[in-house]
């Protein structure tokens, strides 16, 4: 940055700038910020190899919202397929009844879960599911929502 551009900033944020221009500076700035932060984690999500479902925690099927590539790699189901789909539809055939019963007091409890689920890939093809799901909290400390990552245990 030269002299000049390097002044001409700070006299933007000095206080002899008018107030309403500092605010909107100030709420630019945290706009970018914000909207680089979001790329960045849109990013990360599309590049780890663990499956991650985002879902919808204020219904009572609680319904995936999102899906990353990393869970299309491993169940076979494009996002297409499972926005809208209870997430318990991973809990196939063979999964210990016991799953259900954990998730469903750590949800109750507000804590996270380490689930065993025997799932099915689009092809039919079993495999076992090591899930990991975290509760999202509203301020109010009520589930917003779920997030689950998976990986072929």
């Amino acid at each position: 940055m030269s002299t000049l551009d390097k002044h001409s900033t700070d006299s933007l944020h000095s206080t002899h700038a008018p107030s309403g221009l500092r605010a909107r500076l100030t709420d630019a700035a945290a706009r970018e910020a914000t909207a680089r932060a979001l790329f960045v984690l849109a990013a990360a999500l599309s590049s780890v190899t663990i499956g991650v479902a985002l879902c919808d925690a204020t219904v009572p099927e609680v319904n995936i919202l999102y899906v990353n590539p990393g869970f299309a790699r491993i169940t076979g189901y494009e996002p297409q397929e499972v926005i809208g789909v209870p997430l318990r539809f991973l809990a196939g055939k063979g999964t210990p009844p016991d799953q259900g019963e954990k998730l469903e007091r750590a949800l109750v409890q507000r804590r996270a879960a380490n689930l065993l689920l025997r799932s099915q890939r689009k092809d039919g093809k079993p495999f076992w599911n090591d899930m990991h799901v975290n509760p999202i909290l509203e301020a109010s400390g009520e589930i917003a929502h779920v997030v689950a990552f998976i990986t072929d245990a």
